[in-house]
């Protein structure tokens, strides 16, 4: 795949993602509204946390149906990160 190509199909994914977190967080937002309140600090922060956790999986989940190199090389690190593989060493007396 050509360099050009590859930067083109990566923007363009990450364009259409970034639309989706918006619109979803939008309409979060408003339905969250009559739930939480807009008079309190925690009512207005919990509408926020909540509708942008909402976009952020989303977007996660529209790069994910796109094949996304970049997502996809994410995830292969944090698994090698944290869910490695035990190493079983050959015991002292084979070495």
């Amino acid at each position: 795949m050509s360099e050009e190509l590859f930067i083109t199909k990566t923007f363009f994914q990450s364009l259409g993602a970034s639309f989706v977190l918006g619109l979803v967080s939008y309409l979060s937002l408003n339905a969250l509204s009559p739930v939480f309140g807009t008079t309190t600090f925690l009512g207005i922060f919990f509408q926020g946390l909540i509708s942008g956790v909402m976009g952020v999986l989303a977007a996660t989940a529209v790069l994910y149906l796109l094949q996304n190199e970049e997502l996809r090389d994410l995830l292969k690190a944090l698994r090698t990160k944290f869910w490695r593989a035990k190493v079983l060493a050959p015991s002292q007396e084979e070495l």
